[in-house]
C-alpha cells in the first residue's frame, strides 16, 4: 500500500513538474509564433500601420489557455489620415485557446480586455472615414501581387471588457462631433453559435455632443445594461431587459433589430420609466452642470418614441415618431427668490415611412413664464425635403434682469437688457424661390433693448443699447445693431436675404452689411487670462483659433473703423470690404494708416477644413512704416529682417505672399511663398551683431553704424528662407553688392563683393590687407601689388546670434594677369590673335559636340520612356484582368446564398474598383517617370550646351 501511495505521489509530483515546467517553457516556444501571427493578421488585413511597444505571453494568468498581453498599441492612418492615431491603447490583454496556438491555423479568442484606448474617428467633407482599414477577401495585396485571404482568427468570448474609453467621432460631412469620456464596457457571448445571449454593460462618465454648430449635450453621463437575444444566424437581434440612462433621464428599449442585404428590419419601442420633469431638464446642459440635485420642480413628462419598418437609406426610411408632452411644469433653484412656472409643452415629431420628406414637426404649445414674463413658441413644418412648409410664432417679452432671480448666476455676473420677440412665419419655401413674397407671410420683430452683460471672463462689460432685426419674406433687415465694450463700440445695419432656404435646406444666405466703430481694441474681445499664471508673450495672438469658412454663407460687409487695435499694432481709418464667399474671408482694397505710414491688403483667407490647414493668399502694398515700429509689431518681419528692430528709417514694399497656418493663426514659414520689391528713404543700421563681426573682420570700425542712402531690393519668398537679388549699397567711397538669403530658422548665407580705395585703409586694416595679399601672391606664384580700387568678397554665414564672417581678395587672377602685361605686354600682344583664333575654333567644336550630344540623350530618353509606359500598360491589363477574374471566382463560389452573393458581388465591385485605381496610378507614375527622363535629358543637354556656348563667348 505504502509502494502504491509513494508511486501515486511520485506520478504526480512528475506531472506537477511537467505541467509547471510547460507553463513556464511553453509561452518562450510560442511567443514569436504568436508575435509574428498578429502582425501578419495585421499586414493582411488592415489598411493601416500597427505598432506596439511591448508583448508578453503566459500560462500563469489563465491556465490551461495562453493570457496575451500587448502595451502602447497604436493603429495609424495612411493615405488621406496620414498621422492620424486611429486607436491607441494602454495595455490589451486577451486570452487565446492553448490547442488552437498548437495547431496554429485557427487561433480561438476568448477573451479581451482593453485598458484606456483613445480611438478618433474620422469622416471628412468628401464622405472618406478613417476606419474603413480593413481589407476585403479577395483584396490583391499591393506587396504580393496575390488576393488576401481570409483571417484565421476566431472569436468565442466568455468576456469582453473597455475600461476608461476616451471616443472622438468627428464627422465634418455630416457637421457632427461626439465627445465620450470614461466609458467603461463589459460584453459577453459566444459569436460562434447561430444562437446566444449577449450582455452587455457600459458607462460613459462625460458625453459631448454637437451638431450643425450647437452644443446638445455636454458634460453628460450615461448607462446602458441589457441582454440580448442574438440570432446570428439571421443577423436578427431582440432587446430583452435593459436599463438606460442618460444624465436624470432613465427610459426602456423594447423591440429588435435585423440586418438584411440591404439595410435593417426595425422595430423598436423608446419608453421613459420616469415621469417626473425634472427628468427632461438634466437634458439641458445649462441647468443639469448646475446644482441639478437640489433643483426643486414639479409637473409631468410624457415622453415616448418609435421606429417601425425596414430603412434602406434616405428615400426608404422606416415610420418613426416621437412625442413630447409636459404640463403644468416649474423648477426653482433653493438659492433664487423666483421660479419659471407654467411650463406646457406639446411637440410631435412623426412619419409613416418612406422618404424623409414625409416627416412633420409639430411644436403644437411651447410656453414658459420667468417670474411672471411669458414666453410662447408654435412650429410647424411639412415636407422639409421637397419644398418645407412652415407656420412659425414666436410672441413674448423678457426682462433680463430677473434672470438672476430664477438662475443663480455666478458671483461676478450680471445682466439686464429687455428681449422682445413678435414674429410670425407662415407659407411654402417655394413662393420665396420665385418671389411669390406675397403668398408667404412674414412679419415681426426681434429686438434687444438696454443689454448689459459683465462676467470674470470679459475684459469689460458688454452693452448692447439696440438691436433690431425686422422680417420680410424676402430677406431680414438689419435695423439698427448698436455696440459698447468699454471704450469700444460697434454699430451695423443691412439685409439678409434667403434667410429660410439656409435654415430649411441649407441653400446660401446672402447678406450687405455696413459697419462702423470709432474706436475698436480687438485684444479687449479675447477672454480674461488669469493674472496669477504666467501669460506668453503671444498669448493674446494665439487666443484666436483657426475657423471654419461655412460654404453656404455670401456676406459681403463695408467696413470703416477710425482706430482699430489689434495686438499690439494700432491701426486708423481703416476702410475696405470684407467678403465672406466660397469658404473664404477675401479682403478687397482694405487701407488703413498704420506705424507713420499706409498700407493696403487684397486677398484671402481659406479655412474650409480648419482648424486643420487653413491658408492665406494676399498682395501687399506698404508705403512709408517706421522700420523700428513694424518691427516690434509683426512677429513675422522679425523673421524676414531680423536687423530691423535696429535700423531706422522708413520703409515701401510691394509683395505677394502665399502661406499656410497653424491652429491658431500662427505662419508656418516654411510653407512661405510669393515675394516683392523693397524701398527704404536714408536708414541708419547700428548696433547689428552681423556688421560688428563684418568691421572686426575688416578693422574698419565705420561699418558699425551704417548711414545709407535709398536701397532698392527684390526679394522672394522660398524653401523657407527670404532671398534677395543682388542689390547695391553705397558707404561713403566704398561700393558694395549684397546677396543671399536668411533663413526663418535665422540662419544667414549672404555674399557682400565690395570694392574699397585704398586711402580708406587704416593702420589695422592695412596689416589685414597685406596679409591677405601675402597668402594671395603663395598661391598664385605671383608678384602682385595693390591698386587703387581694393576688390573684397565677405561671406555672412552662420546664425542672426552668432553670424560667421570671412573675407578675401577678388579677382586676383585679373590682378596677376595686369602685372604680367605691365612687365612683358609686348610678348602678350604677339600671341593674343593666335591664342584667340585658336580658342575660337576649339569653342565652335565645343558647342557642335554639345548639340549632338544633346539630342542623343533626348533621343535615348524618349525611347527609355516609350519602354516604361509600355510595360506599366501591360502591368496594368495584367491587374484589371486578373481582378475581374477574382471577382467573377468569388460571385461563383458564392453559389445560391443571396448573402454571400451580395457580399462576394461588393468585393468584386472593390476589386475591379481598386484595380482600375491602381492601373490609373500605374500608367500615370509610369508617365511621368517618362516625362522626368525626357525632361532630365533636354536639361542636362541644354546645360552642355549653354556651358559650351557660354566658352564661346570668352
Amino acid at each position: 500500500m505504502n509502494k502504491t501511495v509513494k508511486k501515486i505521489l511520485k506520478i504526480t509530483g512528475i506531472t506537477l513538474g511537467v505541467i509547471l515546467l510547460l507553463a513556464i517553457i511553453l509561452p518562450f516556444v510560442f511567443k514569436g509564433k504568436i508575435i509574428e501571427k498578429v502582425k501578419d493578421e495585421a499586414n493582411k488585413q488592415l489598411y493601416a500601420k500597427v505598432d506596439f511597444s511591448e508583448f508578453g505571453l503566459s500560462l500563469f494568468r489563465s491556465f490551461p489557455n495562453f493570457s496575451l498581453s500587448v502595451e502602447n498599441f497604436s493603429v495609424v492612418g495612411v493615405n488621406e489620415f496620414e498621422g492620424d492615431t486611429l486607436a491607441s491603447v494602454k495595455k490589451l490583454y486577451a486570452t487565446l485557446d492553448l490547442m488552437s496556438v498548437f495547431s496554429g491555423d485557427k487561433i480561438n479568442v476568448k477573451k479581451i480586455e482593453i485598458d484606456e484606448p483613445r480611438i478618433l474617428l474620422k469622416t471628412l467633407k468628401n464622405g472618406k472615414v478613417n476606419w474603413d482599414i480593413v481589407k476585403p477577401t479577395g483584396t490583391i495585396d499591393t506587396t504580393t501581387g496575390k488576393p488576401t485571404e481570409p483571417s484565421t482568427f476566431k472569436m468565442k468570448l466568455t468576456k469582453f471588457s473597455i475600461n476608461n474609453a476616451r471616443l472622438v467621432y468627428d464627422d465634418r460631412l455630416m457637421n457632427t462631433y461626439v465627445e465620450v469620456n470614461g466609458l467603461n464596457h463589459e460584453l459577453s457571448g459566444d459569436f460562434t453559435a447561430d444562437q446566444t445571449n449577449i450582455k452587455t454593460e457600459t458607462s460613459v462618465d462625460d458625453l459631448i455632443l454637437d451638431y450643425g454648430g450647437i452644443r446638445y449635450l455636454s458634460k453628460s453621463n450615461a448607462s446602458i445594461k441589457a441582454n440580448i437575444d442574438a440570432d446570428l444566424k439571421n443577423m436578427k437581434f431582440t432587446l430583452k431587459e435593459n436599463e438606460n440612462r442618460l444624465n436624470d433621464l432613465s427610459f426602456r428599449i423594447d423591440g429588435f433589430v435585423k440586418m438584411l442585404e440591404q439595410g435593417y428590419d426595425l422595430d423598436m419601442k423608446f419608453i421613459t420609466d420616469k415621469t417626473e420633469f425634472k427628468s427632461l431638464l438634466s437634458m439641458i446642459p445649462a441647468i443639469y452642470s448646475k446644482d441639478f440635485d437640489k433643483l426643486k420642480t414639479s409637473g409631468k413628462l410624457d415622453l415616448n418614441a418609435f421606429v417601425k419598418g425596414i430603412y434602406k437609406d434616405s428615400m426608404n426610411m422606416p415610420a418613426f415618431g416621437l412625442t413630447l408632452n409636459v404640463s403644468n411644469a416649474m423648477f426653482q433653484y433653493p438659492s433664487v427668490p423666483k421660479a419659471v412656472t407654467n411650463i406646457n409643452i406639446k411637440t410631435e415629431i412623426s412619419s409613416k415611412g418612406g422618404t424623409l420628406d414625409n416627416t412633420v414637426v409639430d411644436v403644437a404649445k411651447f410656453h414658459f413664464e420667468m417670474a411672471g414674463n411669458p414666453f410662447d413658441l408654435q412650429l410647424l413644418i411639412k415636407t422639409p425635403m421637397t419644398d418645407p412648409e412652415m407656420n412659425m410664432i414666436a410672441k413674448g417679452r423678457l426682462d433680463l434682469s430677473i434672470v438672476k432671480d430664477v438662475y443663480p448666476l455666478e458671483k461676478d455676473q450680471k445682466l439686464s437688457g429687455i428681449f422682445t420677440a413678435d414674429m410670425t412665419l407662415k407659407g411654402k419655401m417655394s413662393t420665396i424661390q420665385n418671389k411669390q413674397y406675397e403668398k408667404f407671410q412674414a412679419l415681426g420683430t426681434l429686438m434687444i433693448q438696454n443689454f448689459n452683460y459683465t462676467s470674470k471672463d470679459l475684459t469689460q462689460p458688454i452693452d448692447i443699447q439696440l438691436a433690431k432685426l425686422n422680417f420680410s419674406p424676402a430677406y431680414l433687415d438689419l435695423a439698427d445693431f448698436n455696440m459698447k465694450m468699454g471704450r469700444n463700440d460697434f454699430s451695423a445695419k443691412g439685409k439678409i436675404e434667403n434667410y429660410i432656404p439656409y435654415w430649411l435646406k441649407g441653400e446660401t444666405i446672402h447678406g450687405t452689411l455696413s459697419t462702423s466703430s470709432n474706436y475698436m481694441n480687438i485684444n479687449d474681445l479675447m477672454p480674461k487670462t488669469d493674472a496669477s499664471k504666467e501669460v506668453k508673450k503671444d498669448s493674446v495672438s494665439k487666443a484666436m483659433e483657426a475657423f471654419v469658412v461655412p460654404a453656404n454663407v455670401n456676406f459681403v460687409m463695408q467696413c470703416n473703423f477710425n482706430k482699430l487695435i489689434y495686438d499690439n499694432l494700432e491701426m486708423d481709418n481703416v476702410n475696405g470690404v470684407l467678403e465672406i464667399k466660397d469658404q473664404k474671408v477675401n479682403m478687397k482694397n482694405l487701407s488703413m494708416n498704420t506705424l507713420d505710414g499706409k498700407m493696403a491688403i487684397n486677398g484671402y483667407y481659406h479655412g474650409p477644413d480648419a482648424p486643420a490647414n487653413p491658408a492665406i493668399n494676399m498682395d501687399f502694398n506698404v508705403q512709408n512704416l517706421n522700420i523700428q515700429k513694424a518691427a516690434k509689431s509683426f512677429s513675422m518681419m522679425q523673421k524676414v529682417v531680423p536687423i530691423a528692430e535696429k535700423t531706422s528709417g522708413n520703409i515701401s514694399t510691394k509683395f505677394k505672399l502665399n502661406m499656410q497656418l497653424d491652429r491658431f493663426m500662427n505662419p508656418l514659414y516654411n510653407t512661405m511663398t510669393g515675394g516683392g520689391s523693397l524701398n527704404t528713404s536714408k536708414i541708419v543700421i547700428e548696433n547689428v551683431n552681423t556688421l560688428n563681426k563684418v568691421a572686426d573682420a575688416l578693422k574698419m570700425e565705420k561699418f558699425k553704424k551704417l548711414n545709407l542712402d535709398k536701397l532698392n531690393i527684390a526679394y522672394e519668398f522660398a524653401d523657407g528662407r527670404v532671398k534677395t537679388k543682388p542689390f547695391p549699397i553705397k558707404l561713403d567711397k566704398i561700393k558694395s553688392t549684397v546677396s543671399g538669403s536668411t533663413g526663418f530658422d535665422k540662419s544667414l548665407d549672404y555674399l557682400m563683393k565690395m570694392e574699397i580705395p585704398r586711402s580708406e585703409f587704416g593702420g589695422a586694416a592695412n596689416s589685414v590687407l597685406n596679409g591677405l595679399m601675402a597668402k594671395a601672391n603663395q598661391k598664385t606664384g605671383a608678384n602682385i601689388s595693390m591698386g587703387e580700387m581694393v576688390k573684397f568678397d565677405v561671406n555672412i554665414g552662420g546664425s542672426v546670434t552668432d553670424p560667421k564672417v570671412s573675407t578675401g581678395l577678388k579677382e586676383m587672377k585679373n590682378d596677376a594677369v595686369n602685372t604680367l602685361k605691365d612687365q612683358g605686354k609686348q610678348l602678350l600682344d604677339q600671341k593674343k590673335e593666335e591664342a584667340l583664333n585658336k580658342a575660337r575654333d576649339e569653342a565652335q567644336k565645343a558647342v557642335a559636340e554639345a548639340r549632338k550630344k544633346r539630342d542623343q540623350m533626348i533621343a535615348e530618353a524618349q525611347k527609355q520612356a516609350d519602354n516604361i509606359r509600355a510595360e506599366a500598360q501591360k502591368a496594368a491589363d495584367k491587374l484589371t484582368t486578373e481582378a475581374d477574374a477574382q471577382g467573377k471566382k468569388l460571385i461563383s463560389e458564392a453559389g445560391s446564398n443571396i448573402i454571400k452573393k451580395k457580399l462576394a458581388e461588393k468585393a468584386a465591385e472593390k476589386l475591379n474598383k481598386e484595380a482600375a485605381n491602381k492601373a490609373a496610378a500605374l500608367n500615370s507614375e509610369a508617365n511621368n517617370k517618362g516625362n522626368q527622363l525626357v525632361s532630365k535629358a533636354t536639361e542636362e543637354g541644354n546645360k552642355l550646351v549653354a556651358a559650351a556656348e557660354e566658352k564661346a563667348k570668352l
